[in-house]
């Protein structure tokens, strides 16, 4: 026999020999530990009944031990919770170890998650005899885990869903957190971030830890909390564009480390919107300049006019001064035109479409073309062999054509040639498609071709945006190619553009053909159908040139004519005439009383009073501004003096 052999013989008589008082004492011991764990524990023979319970197990069911002991399992728990756990019995039964988790209801009706542990228990020969059970109720666990994975969730939601990019980094300035917002924003997937240099989303020149973010990482405060500031700095997305957002950053402790996480907002669109604003806010400036330049134009021009067709009308038949006389009238119509042009930019001109023939429209204003692109560009026109009627308001379509001419003119620096054809074509369904969906028919063309730089596809595809331009800063607005587009629209037509570098571009617009026939004005002379008359004429303009002019131009036709510098004068012109006034020929705007308001004034003391108003604003303009009423008859200046006497006539005898 050996040594251990020895001891083992020595130890079961040592137990043999307690006193029965010491067993009592080493159960009681075990079961005071038994009672005071917090679990609840059994033990349970082979036949599945009960042979020890501690309190917290009594408790759990509601039952006294001698209530508990001695019964089987599934009369204690009940049919439905036996039925649950037979399946771990029977292993722990044949000898296995037996873990898993349940849902119960307590006797007192609280719902808990149990984590259960069955054990075998074996006699000396390693037969299993029974099996112990241990439950721990770790329903706060499982709370607290619950809420942890919906808080994760949470987390991972706003990360996913957030439009801003959500960056989060390691002390070694490594990408840890790459959001969804910023996948979006610099182009890169979490899996080529994750794990990489921060100095790859940022431009090389910016990568200074004392500029932009780097910096904001490295100053943000040490003590955890959140930098308030917003600094701009400068992103680089995967493309290689470089971008502005807007960035907050913080700094944290994480698991003994630092993590610090900035939340960056790309804000290019708001650059760009901030841009534009800039640039409306300029062409407004400059569209008010143009319409009050305009206007002024538009009384000098009603000068020449006036006074030209009474140097005419002085001119024997066959005095070789006509030829003279027909071209400075030429030249001044052609300068009421460029004024309605200014007047359209300046948005003071509405839209008056009327049936034109484009072929006449654009001879209309060739030559105006050939002195706007320069004597190194050719101007080659080829119009439509049969007149080709559409409906436009002539001004706005003079301005597309201008606006095209100067496009192809800056494509052409070192000069060039500009062609401008005329024609006709049908559009099907197949190619209203690729026209921007114009409504299949009848089209008449109009197309502007020159031999410049041309264009890129990224190009065509922005050269009707707002406020774009290829040009060099203070060299375009952008905004010719767009105010084009917008009028080629507003008639129901499109403009194609067919461009590639270095050859050139094409832009072709298509109108719908008017169904309307033309109608041919007959020649007349102005002067020899001046109307007469000998009525009073009240004339009121601010403008001293052209009241005289008025004036003569009235007196010439026989009427008594008043006049008056501004609205107080031509008061008291009224208050001091015993006699009728049978017309109030007023300019509408004027100082410290507009010609609408005088009218009021004055119809409220001679009821009988007929008004004709004269500007160089629309009668659009100035209803919407409250100057005249809606049923007002206006005389656009310029004028002639036949537009004049025809007018002044046509109210008389209304």
């Amino acid at each position: 026999m050996n040594v251990g052999q020895e001891n083992e013989s020595q130890l079961e008589e040592w137990l043999e020999a307690l006193p029965d008082e010491e067993l009592r004492k080493s159960e009681r011991r075990l079961r005071t530990i038994a009672d005071n764990l917090p679990a609840l524990i059994a033990n349970v023979d082979a036949n599945c009944r009960y042979r020890f319970v501690n309190k917290p197990y009594e408790r759990w069911l509601g039952l006294r031990s001698d209530q508990i002991i001695g019964k089987h399992v599934e009369e204690v728990l009940g049919v439905d919770a036996y039925a649950r756990i037979r399946p771990h019995v029977l292993q722990a039964l044949s000898g296995r170890r037996v873990d898993f988790r349940q849902a119960q209801t307590s006797k007192q009706g609280a719902e808990r998650v149990l984590r259960t542990t069955y054990v075998p228990e074996t006699d000396d020969s390693g037969e299993v005899i029974g099996y112990f059970s241990l439950v721990v109720d770790i329903t706060s666990q499982a709370e607290e885990a619950a809420a942890r994975q919906r808080s994760e969730a949470r987390y991972a939601a706003i990360l996913d869903n957030s439009t801003d990019a959500i960056i989060s980094v390691d002390e070694r300035f490594r990408m840890v957190v790459f959001n969804k917002g910023a996948e979006r924003i610099f182009g890169y997937s979490a899996e080529e971030a994750i794990g990489r240099p921060l100095d790859m989303l940022i431009p090389p020149d910016n990568r200074d830890r004392h500029q932009g973010w780097i910096r904001a990482f490295v100053e943000s405060d040490e003590s955890a909390r959140a930098m308030s500031t917003r600094p701009e700095i400068q992103g680089l997305r995967k493309d290689g564009e470089v971008f502005p957002a807007e960035a907050v950053v913080s700094k944290k402790e994480v698991g003994g480390g630092i993590l610090m996480t900035a939340f960056l907002r790309d804000i290019t669109d708001r650059r760009r919107l901030e841009e534009q604003y800039r640039q409306a806010q300029k062409m407004e400036a400059v569209g008010r300049f143009a319409g009050g330049i305009a206007h002024d134009f538009n009384n000098l021009l009603s000068g020449v006019l006036g006074y030209g067709e009474l140097l005419k009308s002085n001119l024997a038949e066959g005095d070789p001064r006509h030829r003279h006389v027909d071209e400075i009238l030429s030249c001044a119509e052609r300068g009421g035109s460029l004024t309605r042009q200014l007047l359209l930019f300046s948005r003071h001109q509405v839209s008056k479409p009327k049936v034109v023939d484009i072929n006449a429209a654009v001879r209309g204003i060739e030559e105006m073309l050939r002195r706007l692109i320069g004597e190194d560009i050719s101007l080659v026109t080829r119009f439509s062999s049969n007149p080709e009627s559409v409906r436009i308001d002539v001004a706005q379509l003079e301005q597309t054509l201008m606006n095209l001419a100067v496009n192809a003119r800056d494509a052409m620096p070192r000069g060039g040639a500009l062609a401008i054809r005329t024609g006709r074509t049908r559009v099907d369904s197949s190619r209203s498609r690729l026209l921007g969906g114009l409504e299949p028919g009848l089209y008449v063309t109009l197309a502007v071709q020159d031999t410049g730089c041309g264009m890129d596809a990224k190009t065509i595809s922005r050269v009707f945006d707002p406020f774009f331009t290829t040009k060099e800063k203070g060299k375009g607005t952008g905004l010719g190619l767009s105010m084009a587009y917008g009028i080629v629209q507003r008639f129901k037509g499109h403009i194609d553009v067919r461009s590639s570098p270095g050859k050139g571009a094409a832009f072709v617009i298509y109108l719908p053909l008017a169904e309307e026939p033309l109608k041919a004005l007959p020649q007349v002379d102005k002067a020899s159908q001046i109307e007469r008359g000998s009525e009073c004429v009240l004339l009121v303009e601010d403008d001293e040139a052209l009241c005289r002019l008025s004036a003569e131009i009235l007196e010439r036709s026989g009427y008594e004519v008043l006049q008056a510098g501004n609205a107080g004068e031509a008061i008291m012109i009224s208050e001091k005439r015993s006699h009728a006034i049978d017309l109030l020929l007023t300019d509408v705007v004027m100082p410290c009383m507009s010609g609408g308001e005088l009218a009021r004034r004055l119809l409220k003391v001679r009821p009988d009073l007929k008004v004709l108003y004269i500007s160089g604003y629309s009668d659009d303009e100035l209803v919407n501004n409250a100057l005249i009423d809606r049923k007002a008859v206006l005389l656009q200046k310029p004028f002639t003096p036949g537009d004049l006497n025809a007018m002044v006539r046509r109210v008389l005898d209304e």
